[in-house]
């Protein structure tokens, strides 16, 4: 995996952490970490790319929990969530009865 590629996850996991405001800690720890990971030395177990790998799951991870935030916030709103889901296959709501009107 190239340096490019290493770089594109550094910049999806960081537009997340800023997008859940939680950048000041977490930010300084990832950078940190990613700069003392720049050189491997082939001393650890792990496969050489494992680093890598655990980044982008990371960043899937946020990227996928804040996706899963925006639909439940769009779709579960409460009010109006029957008319709404109606509506996104084609349906409509048939007139609710209303006592003393004629049809």
């Amino acid at each position: 995996v190239g340096k490019l590629n290493r770089l594109s996850t550094l910049r999806g996991i960081l537009k997340e952490l800023k997008t859940t405001g939680s950048k000041n800690e977490a930010t300084t720890f990832l950078l940190n970490k990613y700069k003392s990971n720049q050189i491997t030395d082939g001393k650890h177990c792990r496969e050489a790319d494992a680093l890598n790998h655990d980044a982008s799951s990371y960043y899937c991870l946020l990227r996928s929990t804040r996706e899963y935030k925006e639909l439940c916030d769009r779709y579960h709103s409460g009010e109006g969530s029957t008319e709404g889901a109606a509506k996104r296959v084609g349906l409509k709501l048939p007139n609710l009865y209303k006592e003393g009107t004629k049809e």
